[in-house]
């Protein structure tokens, strides 16, 4: 049986501590999620002391939820979209408008299932 030497020594841990932190949507895939409501799912990536880290998020369009998808909006210079959808009227939207776009995101400290992680619980205009 083949022997490897193995070597975790410069393993660290990916989770960002909470904070305010510059990032940039990568990309943007429409989708539905379990309950059988549309989403989009959004990859950023966030500047996390002098490296870039992914993080995906998936985030309601429409429904209760979709407030994160109105913030996400004003955060990338798309409010006057927001505001028209906020007050009813249709206006379909590019996803890919989204990517290539920057802004701020607030991150927390989360767990699950016992090991800690983070999420982004704001978007906000870069500043």
């Amino acid at each position: 049986m083949p022997e490897i030497l193995p070597d975790l020594s410069e393993v660290t841990s990916n989770v960002i501590d909470p904070g305010t932190y510059e990032a940039m949507v990568k990309s943007v895939t429409p989708g539905t999620s379990k309950t059988g409501n549309p989403k989009i799912d959004v990859e950023f990536e966030v500047n996390f002391n002098g490296a870039v880290v992914p993080r995906t998020q998936s985030i309601p369009i429409s429904g209760k939820g979709a407030f994160k998808f109105a913030q996400l909006l004003r955060a990338t210079n798309f409010g006057p979209v927001a505001d028209k959808l906020a007050k009813g009227e249709r206006a379909p939207f590019i996803t890919e408008d989204l990517e290539g776009q920057r802004l701020t995101v607030v991150i927390e400290a989360d767990e699950y299932q016992g090991e800690a992680r983070d999420k982004i619980v704001k978007f906000i205009k870069a500043g």
